[in-house]
């Protein structure tokens, strides 16, 4: 008997391929570690026997094991010769396992038609291995501010007219993959962020889950002290001060303004802005609307309470003790 059950068996398997990643310093068992992650994520896509679940596992499978050849091809061309080029090119096909733009496409596909539950494990948990590989190269900051001018470029053409809460999300993750990418030159620091990161957003989801919110337009039926709620781990998520978003921010800033150049910091914090500037006109639409539906004795459960508040206030007072 391998697993007591299906969902054991699943994160079993993504621990086993997160723990390799963390005591590995070889190339070849960073792949190693990546495969096994991917064979971990596919029963999640074809847990539900439909043609769009098929479509989505076919998606992530070819994405994911084209990015996984050109790894492992770098790799072996990186160890024989030693060139920054290859250096740069391997660092293109991390990204592209994290679906961070410019190699955007597959993750916003999968994302659009998945669970909120997948939203988050590809947004956080599935992003671990490729920082931690990055963590271990020696990357030229020219290449981050490259990534992260990219990043900074499509928020820019994208975040118009967003009405789909998913999207909206998807936005946040570039944006916050940026902050990732350039903290990558501390593992402490990234791994901290990815922790805050991955509460604010469980926070947000669970109450997107349990009120049924599947579109910006439907915040119009909640009532003022949920949409209040729902606004406010909004723009956590946008790191509006003083929110937790904001410290962990401002807290990695502190750990980077000693190794990291000034430009690639400016980067950073313009992405930030828009992407709060986005988040700012949503939560003011979702406050500011009402529907004739509207049930005014809504209120939110306690967990839901417990971990908004948790999200909002508990994590940067730990983070600032472990950065």
């Amino acid at each position: 008997m391998m697993f007591l059950t299906p969902l054991l068996g699943f994160f079993s398997i993504l621990l086993l391929s997160l723990y390799i990643s963390m005591v590995s310093h070889s190339l070849f068992f960073f792949w190693l570690s990546l495969e096994i992650n991917m064979i971990s994520v596919m029963p999640l896509f074809t847990a539900k026997e439909s043609f769009f679940s098929d479509e989505l596992a076919l998606k992530y499978f070819i994405s994911q094991s084209v990015a996984s050849i050109m790894f492992l091809a770098l790799s072996i061309l990186f160890l024989m010769m030693d060139i920054n080029v290859f250096s740069f090119l391997l660092s293109l096909s991390i990204v592209f396992k994290m679906g961070v733009p410019p190699f955007q496409s597959w993750f916003t596909s999968i994302i659009m038609t998945s669970p909120l539950s997948t939203l988050w494990l590809m947004s956080t948990m599935q992003k671990f291995i490729p920082l931690q590989i990055l963590s271990q190269m020696v990357i030229n900051p020219s290449y981050i501010f490259f990534l992260t001018s990219l990043i900074f470029v499509y928020l820019l053409l994208s975040m118009k007219n967003i009405f789909s809460l998913r999207m909206a999300l998807i936005m946040s993750a570039f944006g916050n993959s940026a902050w990732m990418l350039s903290s990558c030159f501390s593992s402490k620091a990234w791994m901290t962020f990815l922790v805050i990161y991955a509460t604010m957003l469980a926070a947000l989801l669970v109450c997107a889950i349990n009120f049924s919110i599947n579109s910006l337009t439907s915040l119009s039926n909640l009532s003022p002290l949920m949409k209040l709620l729902f606004a406010s781990m909004f723009l956590n998520l946008a790191s509006l001060p003083p929110f937790s978003g904001f410290l962990a921010k401002l807290i990695l800033l502190k750990s980077l303004i000693a190794t990291t150049p000034l430009y690639l910091i400016l980067m950073l914090v313009m992405t930030s802005l828009l992407v709060l500037f986005s988040y700012l006109s949503i939560s003011f639409y979702a406050y500011t609307k009402n529907s004739p539906e509207l049930n005014y004795f809504q209120s939110p459960p306690f967990p839901t309470i417990l971990l908004a508040g948790c999200s909002m206030t508990l994590f940067p007072l730990m983070s600032n003790f472990i950065l």
